[in-house]
């Protein structure tokens, strides 16, 4: 029997995967398992081809995903599974302190019949199938077929990385996808894929009169001790209010009878779909009050460090698991449904000698806006159209025909040679741009312009701080109103710790956000250039002549070359 074990991993056909890892995995020398989590065991049970699960931190779920790959490998031989973490960084840290420790350790990925495999920290070998552990970059996705892709933190890793190594298990029959992350924003990432999902969500049954709650972290579900009365939302808790909160009193309540609910009895849980209809995406929402591990005293204090640190969406995020959005991060409905109200004529009839200027986003389609003004601080957009990239000169040209256009700025990538042909076009117009982190005009080596660099973080700020302003209005949006919502919002700035500001893509459905960039932009892009193209063309020339007398002529010659010597300046001057 000893010989069976060290050969064989315990298993059989009715052996959840759970009971699978419990039998032949470790945790700190002793079996894994969910005890200390019970939650995660339907969660690491679940095998379904599309699954997405929105977290918080510290709930210990990546312990349990690293093992539940792992399971899936060595039950299903000749399988491979990409193992996906959003940068290098930390794609060297779980490789070597998580996942190592444990291939190495446990005797069931190194029995006798393993034979000197390969466990880089890149690939590793589990019998006849294959672990790849990668970072969430585009060299990762290359040269490698797989039957499973998890990804953990997908709301760290860049979006279109995962969409390129879910591509890699078309020769698979499996195309299994599981997502584990804490969430960042509304509709983006794991929250995005956990809407589309039957929205599992872990309810606990109340003791004392069978109620059933998925208890938050508000009023309803959650006494607090000493807390005064006009605090109305927990959120609201501030450093001042802890001297006065009695953490003894502090409990997760029943929101029907208010009586405590007994957070360590796993027996009144269960997870239940919000909406079991749903069969093509499995989503579950883990939050704090899943487990009995993060008391609301926790919960408080880590409310407390965050507004400390002036970063409240990390709180929501990491410590509700709730993504999270406000008026300094994401245009607000109110602001765009007021851009739509009480829209003055401004538009410039065809043939008129008012200053146009415009805006282009460049893709497939091009997303481009006409506006009127002098300058960012009073340009008024007036109209919003959609045209193929094939039908873009000929639109410009009937844009140039029809009004006076004075300038204007097109997205440079990536169709750069379709752009620079609408600058050609436009004589010089309508400049290419290019984000950057500052605002300047680039030139070539024959001191022409070649593109513009636009500050993208500044510009797209800029739209945000005119929409603020609530003094933009909207007119000749036509078809478009409910498109120009969903771009407006679908760009949310994201402030870290050390680090610039950076507005963040949701759905990638952002183009007239950044056509109306350009187009606010415009006008001191152009006064830059004009600035730079004229700095860039003074040139310091001396002429000056030979005094001749006795002396061969040939060693008095005109110019500076040749090591010959200039007897006398006639003039000197700079020239533009």
């Amino acid at each position: 029997m000893s010989g069976i074990n060290d050969r064989f991993s315990l298993d059989s056909k009715d052996m959840t995967g759970v009971e699978w890892m419990t039998a032949n995995t470790t945790l700190d020398r002793k079996p894994f398992s969910t005890n200390r989590y019970p939650f995660q065991t339907q969660i690491l049970n679940d095998m379904h081809l599309n699954l997405c699960c929105i977290k918080p931190s510290q709930v210990g779920l990546t312990e349990g995903q690293i093992r539940k790959a792992l399971a899936f490998l060595m039950r299903n031989q000749g399988t491979s599974l990409i193992y996906t973490l959003p940068n290098e960084a930390m794609y060297t840290r779980i490789s070597d302190a998580r996942i190592r420790p444990i291939v190495q350790t446990d005797k069931v990925f190194n029995g006798p019949t393993v034979m000197k495999p390969i466990r880089r920290k890149d690939l590793m070998e589990i019998g006849r199938s294959k672990l790849y552990i990668a970072a969430a970059i585009e060299s990762a996705a290359t040269s490698i077929d797989a039957d499973a892709v998890f990804v953990d933190e997908i709301d760290l890793s860049d979006q279109k990385m995962i969409a390129l190594l879910n591509s890699r298990m078309q020769n698979s029959d499996w195309k299994m996808k599981q997502q584990f992350s804490t969430p960042t924003f509304p509709a983006y990432g794991v929250h995005q894929t956990y809407e589309l999902s039957d929205k599992h969500v872990f309810l606990r049954k109340c003791g004392a009169c069978g109620h059933h709650n998925e208890p938050a972290f508000n009023r309803n579900f959650v006494h607090v001790g000493g807390l005064p009365h006009d605090v109305d939302l927990l959120t609201d808790i501030e450093a001042v209010h802890i001297p006065h909160i009695d953490f003894k009193d502090c409990y997760v309540k029943c929101e029907k009878c208010h009586s405590p609910l007994d957070m360590k009895d796993y027996s009144l849980t269960e997870w239940v779909a919000t909406h079991p209809s749903i069969t093509e995406y499995r989503g579950y929402k883990v939050s704090p009050f899943s487990t009995d591990r993060l008391p609301p005293e926790y919960i408080i204090k880590q409310l407390i460090q965050y507004k400390g640190k002036e970063f409240v969406r990390g709180f929501y995020n990491t410590t509700l698991g709730e993504p999270y959005s406000d008026g300094t991060m994401q245009i607000s409905h109110e602001l765009i449904a007021h851009a739509f109200k009480d829209v003055s004529p401004l538009l410039p009839s065809i043939g008129s000698d008012r200053p146009v200027w415009i805006g282009i986003d460049m893709g497939q389609i091009c997303n481009i806006i006409l506006g009127t003004g002098t300058n960012k601080n009073n340009m008024q957009p007036f109209s919003f159209r959609t045209v193929p990239v094939r039908d873009l000169v000929k639109e410009v040209k009937q844009i140039m025909k029809d009004y006076n256009l004075v300038g204007g700025l097109i997205d440079r990538q990536p169709y750069t040679p379709k752009s620079e042909e609408i600058m050609a076009i436009s004589n010089g117009k309508i400049v290419p741009a290019q984000y950057s982190n500052r605002n300047s005009a680039k030139l070539n080596d024959f001191k022409e312009l070649e593109y513009y660099q636009l500050d993208r973080t500044g510009s797209l700020d800029f739209v945000h701080t005119r929409m603020k302003r609530m003094d933009m209005k909207f007119e000749g949006y036509s078809t478009y109103k409910s498109t120009l919502e969903v771009h407006l919002r679908d760009m949310v700035r994201e402030d870290v710790d050390e680090k610039a500001a950076v507005w963040k893509k949701l759905t990638n459905r952002d183009h007239f956000f950044h056509s109306l960039g350009y187009l606010l932009a415009a006008p001191e892009a152009k006064e830059l250039v004009e600035i730079k193209l004229k700095e860039d063309k003074r040139e310091s020339i001396i002429i000056a002549g030979a005094q001749l007398g006795d002396k061969d002529p040939h060693d008095h010659l005109i110019g500076f070359g040749g090591g010959k010597t200039v007897d006398r300046i006639v003039s000197s001057r700079v020239l533009n």
